[in-house]
Parts: C-alpha cells; structure tokens; sequence
C-alpha cells in the first residue's frame, strides 16, 4: 500500500484539525457510554447509536452530493468493510467496555498505535519509518502510564478485554479497508455506507446476542437517557467518522494511530475540568508522553517527503 501523497501546509491543518476534532468528541463519549451500559445492554445500545449517526449521514450526502452519490456502489465491498469491520469495532468495543475494569480497558486501548502499526507492516506491506514505530511503541507506554497512573484504581481483568483487543483490531481494518478498497469513493459516501450497512448487521445481531447470551433487551426510553444516547451518537459516529477517515487517508493509519493514543489525556482533561480532580503525576507523564510522540511521528512523516 502506497503511502499518502504529500501534503500542502493548509491539507496537514485541516488534517489535523478534524483528527483533533474527533478524539476530543471520542474523549468525551467514553464517559457517556459507561453511564449508558448500566440501563442499556451492550448491543442495542450500539444499534441505536450507530444508526442514529448513519440518518444523519443519509441526509447529509443527498444534500452534499444529490442522487449521484446512490449510484453503482461496490456494496460487496461496503459490507465487508462497514457490516464487518465497523460492526466489529464498536460492538465489540462497547460490549469490552462493559465487562473490563476500568484501568484494564484502558491499558488494552493504549495497545492501539502498535496494533495498527503490525497491521500496516504485515498485512498491507506499508514501510513505516523507524520513527513511527519507535513513536506507536512510546504512545502505547504513554498511554499504559496515563491508565496506571488513575488514583484509587484498581487493576483487574474481568473478561472484556479480550473483546476490546479484536475491537481495536477490528478499527485498523476499517480504516485500511476505507483507503485500499473504496478509495473510488468520496469520504463522505465512504463513511455513509459503512455506517449504514453497520447498522443492519447490528440490528441482526440484537436478537442473536440474546439468543446466544440471554443478556436481555434492555434500553432505557426516559428523556434523559435518550438525551445521552443521542449525544454518544453524534459524538461517536457520523461527522466524527467523516472527520477522522480525512485525516486518514491524509496523514496515514499508523500516524493516526499514534494521535488515536490523545484519547485518553482528552478524558483527563475533561476530569479536570468537569469534576476538578487533577490528574496523578504518572498520568502527567504518560500524557506528556503520548503528546510527544504524536509531534515525533508527524515529524517523521514529513521527513519521509
């Protein structure tokens, strides 16, 4: 797989504007998520989400593109992508959320810049600078000392993490499925329909997750709740997706990977401003760390053109 063209100084901005974007909307959805998953079982909840994000989606192409853009689309293609490996990440992810420890679930995430490093070196042939790698391996270390470092944590390994281990598996293969196999698309009809055949593959597996867990159906209808839901939807799909995917096919999903890694000190930031609880010093570090290594793996990039 080729590596993205160079970019011109206003492409980079706007490359890292939506990426910065996204995972401050991602830092935020996470919180909301856990909130949810105490009324919601795992899998209806991502449906719910998933499509709500893939409506506003629809809307949005027939008004941006017009009729044009529901024309001969390589739907195998789509499925592959969007009902398999989108449906694999955030229904896998949020069912890890559900049954991992706090801290576990944070250290199986902070595996994500190496993870989408070893996939685009051996599964796609991508040659990654030394740099890259030697950023993906320092952000992950950032982020296992951001988890570590939470006060008052406990480490334990309750089951999910395994499930979070394929869900972030799951997301590298998107976002090289989105590049090397429907790069004939526009971002925009790109994000749309991997959503939108997301959403029928996880509205199939509502039944069938209850059938094979006997976890019961569970959604909570109050306002509030579905406030919140709606909020994780447009947090965590649609524009979001549309965002990060530019960002992607412009900075490369190993350099993306490594930024992916901000998630968790957006979330400390958060906690300081919305509870006023400072982070531990280990997490400071861990954060430094991470910012540092998404500067060192941009670096390296622009070395390479």
């Amino acid at each position: 797989m080729s590596p993205p063209a160079p970019l011109t100084s206003s492409e980079r901005i706007l490359a890292n504007t939506g990426m910065a974007a996204s995972i401050i909307l991602w830092g935020s959805m996470f919180p909301a998520l856990q909130v949810l998953l105490r009324h919601w079982d795992p899998i209806t909840l991502t449906a719910t989400r998933i499509s709500l994000g893939g409506l506003v989606m629809l809307a949005f192409l027939a008004w941006r593109e017009g009729r044009a853009a529901f024309r001969n689309l390589p739907w195998g293609m789509l499925w592959l992508v969007g009902g398999v490996c989108m449906t694999g990440y955030t229904s896998f992810m949020t069912i890890g959320i559900s049954l991992s420890g706090a801290i576990s679930g944070a250290l199986i995430s902070a595996l994500s810049p190496v993870l989408a490093s070893l996939v685009a070196s051996l599964v796609y042939g991508e040659k990654l600078a030394r740099a890259t790698r030697w950023a993906a391996g320092a952000a992950s270390i950032g982020g296992i000392l951001v988890a570590l470092g939470a006060p008052g944590g406990k480490l334990e390994f309750l089951g999910g993490e395994a499930m979070m281990l394929v869900s972030i598996a799951m997301w590298t293969f998107y976002q090289f499925g989105c590049q090397k196999h429907l790069a004939q698309l526009t971002r925009t009809q790109t994000t749309t329909f991997t959503i939108v055949t997301a959403s029928c593959v996880l509205w199939l597996a509502v039944p069938l997750s209850n059938l094979l867990f006997d976890h019961g159906l569970r959604a909570d209808v109050e306002p509030a709740s579905l406030a919140l839901v709606f909020y994780a939807s447009m947090v965590s799909s649609g524009f979001t997706i549309l965002f990060w995917n530019y960002a992607v096919t412009k900075l490369g999903v190993a350099v993306a990977a490594v930024c992916y890694s901000l998630i968790p000190v957006v979330s400390l930031g958060l906690t300081v401003v919305v509870i006023g609880s400072f982070p531990t010093t280990l997490q400071l570090v861990g954060g430094a760390v991470i910012v540092a290594s998404c500067i060192a793996a941009q670096i390296a990039q622009l070395r390479r053109r």
